[in-house]
């Protein structure tokens, strides 16, 4: 049996959830940028780009609202 729609969204949201913790993170200040690299160095490769474009739309667009 293939995958359904339902295990799409599963696999979209865990990746969006661990995109979106380090970029967080990056702008909290909680992550410096050595760690932030040694990450996307790693996590880029083999990045789903959608999902990851999704995380930074969203996270860069939400600071300026509170604007």
């Amino acid at each position: 049996m293939g995958k359904t729609l339902s295990d799409y969204h599963e696999e979209y949201q865990e990746l969006y959830n661990q995109y979106d913790s380090i970029v967080k993170k990056q702008l909290s200040i909680s992550m410096d940028s050595i760690r932030a690299k040694k990450y996307w160095q790693e996590i880029l490769p083999s990045a789903d780009l959608s999902v990851l474009a999704d995380v930074l739309a969203n996270a860069l667009y939400l600071p300026v609202m509170k604007y």
